[in-house]
């Protein structure tokens, strides 16, 4: 019980008497069965949250050396998981710590475990590229972007996986590169070779129809469908019962596809003009898009 606070033990009690178990408790609280099984001995014994047998030890305070310590291991290392930056801190101690004790200085320092936003990686030169892009779009009027037939490719499953990253990082780091979890998009490079067989298809059998227009690697920021496969996987995942076939997955899909409201549509259009103008802001590099 050492490294639970007075409102953590109060929580102990408040959801022992509500009918959670001790694990469900242990769970929710992030500590240790035995911990929440000592406070409800004290509870239960002496009518308070505080057990005799650790009433006279003090919470393991770490000193300003050892919060620096922590602070440069996390800058290091922010997709650690806590029990690997408890290892690597006590490592540096003479007096282990506990992972709540880490916890507790990472939210004191308003560092915080945060699922990673996933981003393109955009090197130097394609930072340099998208801001050549920049430079001969910037003045299209949106009736020239309303002629744009907009292509890409995207994967749906039937099972579906979270692949979630977690970074340690403080709320305005949300779009930091160390806190963001790098990702290669492929296809919009223009390379042949990463053209899918349906759009090649389609471009020969409008040959001397479309032009193709020039797209910067490593920018799905900048094409508005990619908004619409995250509509398209929401209202998947609202489906109930989920598609059980590829049959089933695919009739689903066009269905859903056929009722995107026209406004969704609208309004990514309408987007497009910010979007362009936040590639310049960051000077090629990530947007919030």
């Amino acid at each position: 019980m050492t490294d639970l606070s007075e409102f953590e033990k109060g929580m102990i009690v408040g959801m022992r008497c509500a009918g959670c178990s001790v694990t469900e408790t242990a769970i929710y609280l992030g500590c240790a069965k035995s911990n929440v099984s000592a406070v409800m001995t004290a509870y239960k014994k002496c009518g308070n949250v505080t057990s005799g047998k650790h009433n006279s030890g003090q919470k393991r305070k770490l000193t300003d050396r050892d919060k620096r310590v922590l602070t440069r291991i996390v800058a290091r290392k922010r997709k650690q998981s806590l029990s690997q930056i408890t290892s690597e801190v006590n490592s540096h101690l003479r007096n282990p710590i506990s992972a709540r004790t880490v916890q507790r200085e990472l939210h004191a320092s308003n560092l915080y475990g945060r699922v990673g936003i996933r981003k393109s990686l955009v090197t130097a030169r394609h930072a340099l590229q998208r801001r050549q892009w920049y430079r001969t779009h910037r003045q299209w009027t949106p009736q020239q972007w309303q002629q744009v037939i907009w292509s890409d490719e995207s994967k749906f499953t039937l099972f579906q996986t979270t692949g979630r990253v977690y970074v340690w990082r403080t709320p305005k780091e949300a779009f930091a590169p160390e806190c963001i979890v790098s990702t290669v998009k492929h296809g919009d490079d223009n390379a042949p070779i990463h053209t899918a067989k349906i759009v090649q298809e389609w471009f020969a059998e409008h040959e001397g129809e479309v032009d193709h227009l020039h797209w910067p690697p490593q920018s799905p920021d900048l094409n508005i469908i990619e908004h619409l496969w995250g509509y398209l996987e929401s209202k998947l995942g609202a489906r109930f019962p989920p598609p059980s076939t590829i049959s089933a997955l695919e009739t689903a899909l066009h269905e859903e596809w056929l009722h995107i409201p026209l406004q969704v549509v609208h309004d990514l259009f309408a987007s497009i003009p910010r979007r362009i103008q936040s590639v310049i802001q960051s000077k090629g590099g990530l947007t919030p898009y």
